[in-house]
C-alpha cells in the first residue's frame, strides 16, 4: 500500500514538472497566426492571379521564418496534387518576425496558355517554417480551379448596337414623314408641319 502511494505521489510530482515545464516554453506562450488558412483561387489559362496571407508572430520572442510551396498529401475531395510548384511565386523570402509583428506574403499561381487544363482542381500547400523550432510550422491551404474564360462582350460593342438602332430608326422616321408630306393633297405649302 505504502508503494502504490509512493507511486502515485510521484506519478502527481512528474507530471505537475512536465506541465509547468511545457507552459514556460516561450513556444507554447503564443501561436503563428496565418489568415486565411485555405483559400479557392479561379485561374484562367495564360493568366497569372494573386492572393496574400496575412502572417503574425503571436510568439513572445522573434522568429526567423520560411515560406515554401509544397505538396499535399492529403487532397480535399475532387482536388489533386499541384502539377508543377514552378508555376507558384511568392514574393517574400526568409523573414524575421518580432512578437506582435505581421507581414504579408504575396502568391502569385501562373497557369500555362493551355486549354487542356480548363476544369481541373489542384490543392497546393503554403508552408510556413521556423529553422530549429518544429513547433512553429504551420501552412495554409489554396485550392485552385482552372476556369474557362467567357467570350469578351467590351462595353463599346453594346453602345455600338444601340447606337446603330437609334440612327436607323430616325433615317426611316423621317423617310416616313417625307413620304407623308409628299402626298399630301391640298397643294397648300407651309413650313410648319404637325
Amino acid at each position: 500500500m505504502v508503494r502504490r502511494m509512493l507511486k502515485s505521489v510521484i506519478f502527481i510530482v512528474a507530471a505537475a514538472l512536465l506541465l509547468c515545464f511545457v507552459i514556460s516554453v516561450p513556444v507554447f506562450a503564443g501561436s503563428l497566426a496565418i489568415s486565411p488558412n485555405t483559400t479557392e483561387l479561379e485561374v484562367l489559362p495564360g493568366t497569372t492571379s494573386s492572393m496574400v496571407l496575412s502572417i503574425e508572430n503571436g510568439l513572445e520572442r522573434s522568429y526567423n521564418f520560411r515560406f515554401s510551396p509544397a505538396q499535399l498529401f492529403d487532397h480535399p475531395d475532387g482536388y489533386n496534387s499541384f502539377p508543377d510548384l514552378s508555376w507558384i511565386r511568392l514574393a517574400l523570402g526568409d523573414t524575421l518576425l518580432a512578437p506582435g509583428e505581421q507581414t504579408w506574403l504575396t502568391v502569385e499561381i501562373t497557369i500555362p496558355n493551355d486549354e487542356s487544363l480548363v476544369g481541373q482542381k489542384w490543392a497546393i500547400s503554403i508552408d510556413i517554417s521556423c529553422a530549429g523550432e518544429p513547433l512553429l510550422n504551420n501552412s495554409s491551404t489554396i485550392l485552385v480551379i482552372v476556369g474557362h474564360a467567357s467570350p469578351p462582350h467590351p462595353e463599346w460593342v453594346i453602345g455600338g448596337g444601340i447606337m446603330a438602332v437609334c440612327v436607323i430608326g430616325a433615317v426611316f422616321w423621317t423617310r416616313r414623314k417625307d413620304r407623308r408630306r409628299a402626298e399630301w393633297t391640298t397643294g397648300l405649302k407651309t413650313k410648319h408641319w404637325l
